[in-house]
């Protein structure tokens, strides 16, 4: 195999992989995540800070990590901004709601 054949093969497979990272987010959707994990999404959503969520909802500065952590990962995001795209992408609109 050449150099110009095996970078061919790298491009397409990379190609792949950002195409079904997107159908992953896409397909996500707000019922893939626990009701706490929900709670924290929509304070994260409204831009709270973890220390805020912790207080709002009673849990420890941890475990609001953890959450958030899982929310992120079934809508296949990485920060805050990815977050509220994947959100939007799936429909989730609904998670901009004011929390209580």
């Amino acid at each position: 195999m050449m150099q110009g054949d095996r970078w061919d093969v790298r491009r397409r497979l990379e190609r792949r992989a950002r195409a079904l990272g997107r159908l992953f987010a896409e397909a996500a959707t707000l019922h893939a995540l626990s009701r706490r994990e929900t709670e924290v999404a929509r304070l994260v959503f409204a831009g709270r800070t973890n220390s805020e969520i912790a207080v709002r909802v009673g849990r420890s500065l941890s475990a609001v990590k953890t959450y958030r952590l899982r929310a992120f990962r079934k809508f296949g995001a990485r920060s805050v901004v990815e977050f509220v795209h994947a959100v939007h992408l799936s429909g989730g609109e609904d998670l901009s709601r004011r929390s209580r």
